[in-house]
C-alpha cells in the first residue's frame, strides 16, 4: 500500500503554480529551461539563488510553506491488516495542517496580496487544490501592509498566510507478538509474588 503525503517539494511546486495563475501569470512560460525569463514573479523563499533581484518597482511574491501544530493533527487513526504469517501492516492516518505564507514586495504588494486573498476562496482556484489533497480552511485572513527599510529606502511589502488541512497516510510493517514470559514467585504464605509463565 502506497502513502499517501506531498513532500515539502511538490508543496511548493503546487502552491507555485496556483500563485502564478491567480495572480495572471501563465506558469508554463517560465518553466521552458531553453527560454527562461531573467524575472520571476513568484519564488519560493530560501531558493537555491540568490539573483537575480528585483527592483522597488517590481512586484515578487515569495512563497514560504511549512507544518504548523493544530489540534486536528493531534488525532491519528490506525488500522492494522494482516500482510504476511509474521506481520500486520499499521495504516496511521491523520490530517495535516500545512501553512501557506506569502510575502509580497512591490508597489502593487498589498493588492497582490489582497488578490490572493479574493481568488483563493474562488472554486476556480481552490478546487484545483482540492484535487492535490489540500483543503482550504476557512479562517479569516487579511493582507497585512508592512513597508520593509532597505538600503535607506522603504520598499512596499504586504504579507498573508492561508491554512490548508492534507490527509496524509502511512504504512508500517509491524510484526506479531508470538511468545512472551513472565515470572510468578510465592512466598511462604502462599501468595503469589513471581512466577515463570511462557507462551
Amino acid at each position: 500500500m502506497a502513502d499517501i503525503y506531498s513532500t515539502r517539494t511538490e508543496l511548493e511546486d503546487i502552491f507555485w503554480n496556483s500563485t502564478m495563475t491567480i495572480l495572471g501569470y501563465d506558469p508554463a512560460d517560465y518553466n521552458d529551461p531553453l527560454n527562461i525569463p531573467l524575472f520571476m514573479p513568484v519564488r519560493v523563499s530560501w531558493q537555491p539563488e540568490g539573483a537575480p533581484a528585483w527592483k522597488r518597482t517590481d512586484d515578487v511574491v515569495f512563497i514560504r510553506i511549512g507544518e504548523e501544530d493544530d489540534l486536528i493533527n493531534v488525532l491519528h487513526d490506525l488500522i492494522y491488516t494482516n500482510k504476511d504469517a509474521d506481520n500486520s501492516n499499521q495504516a496511521t492516518s491523520y490530517t495535516r495542517v500545512v501553512r501557506v505564507h506569502y510575502v509580497c514586495y512591490g508597489p502593487n504588494s498589498y493588492d497582490n496580496a489582497f488578490k490572493l486573498k479574493r481568488l483563493m476562496f474562488n472554486d476556480t482556484y481552490r478546487l484545483p487544490l482540492t484535487k492535490q489533497n489540500l483543503y482550504l480552511v476557512p479562517s479569516k485572513v487579511s493582507p497585512i501592509r508592512s513597508p520593509e527599510l532597505f538600503d535607506g529606502q522603504y520598499w512596499e511589502r504586504a504579507d498573508i498566510a492561508f491554512q490548508f488541512n492534507e490527509f496524509v497516510k502511512f504504512n508500517d510493517t509491524v510484526p506479531y507478538i508470538k511468545s512472551a514470559e513472565m515470572t510468578l514467585s510465592v512466598d511462604s504464605n502462599g501468595e503469589i509474588t513471581n512466577k515463570d509463565i511462557s507462551i
